[in-house]
């Protein structure tokens, strides 16, 4: 079992597609994070290399605004919420620090859209004429790629672990780049 807390951010790069999303601050979202995990131990060197095959579900939503003001007649407020759920694939090489109870973990993770969305409504006015519209904030990819970087202290069954993991879509030419941290104890049945 692996289990914990996440932080995450999330920016966008520019794009002439959707100009606004890069300007706007999302804030950092905290939540939670669990799942199982499988760890291929190799004893030829005295159990200090592993490999780590983690199945998890995490989700994170994070909210914002802009504001656009021409004139008493032309104005709008947006608020776009993007709020996603995944099935991640983790793949980590784990060593050891000599005979120390400390590990580092380095390695990619899949990430797998299993709910979730991303919407933006706009409220204002436009020639004085009201706006009031619902539309997707963008069109963000199902499937994400990633890369987990990892360090942490193991004792009886129990180990407790801090990641870093940068991540987004390799083939979409816009996308959100996620930031995660996270904060996790794992046991060993």
């Amino acid at each position: 079992f692996v289990g914990g807390l996440t932080r995450t951010s999330i920016v966008f790069p520019s794009s002439a597609e959707f100009p606004t999303l890069e300007n706007i601050d999302f804030g950092t979202h905290t939540g939670a994070t669990f799942g199982f995990m499988l760890e291929h131990v190799y004893p030829r060197n005295q159990r200090r290399l592993s490999w780590v095959q983690e199945f998890m579900i995490t989700s994170y939503k994070s909210e914002g605004s802009i504001n656009s003001f021409q004139s008493e007649n032309t104005f709008s407020n947006t608020d776009i919420t993007i709020n996603y759920t995944h099935l991640k694939f983790n793949n980590l090489f784990r060593v050891g620090v000599g005979k120390l109870p400390v590990f580092f973990n380095l390695g990619p993770s899949i990430a797998l859209r299993v709910s979730g969305s991303s919407t933006a409504t706009t409220v204002g006015r436009y020639l004085s004429l009201p706006v009031n519209k619902t539309s997707e904030a963008v069109n963000d990819a199902s499937l994400n790629v990633g890369v987990l970087l990892g360090a942490g202290f193991r004792a009886k069954g129990v180990r407790l672990e801090a990641r870093l993991e940068k991540g987004g879509h390799p083939a979409k030419s816009f996308c959100g780049i996620l930031t995660r941290l996270y904060f996790l104890l794992g046991l060993y049945f």
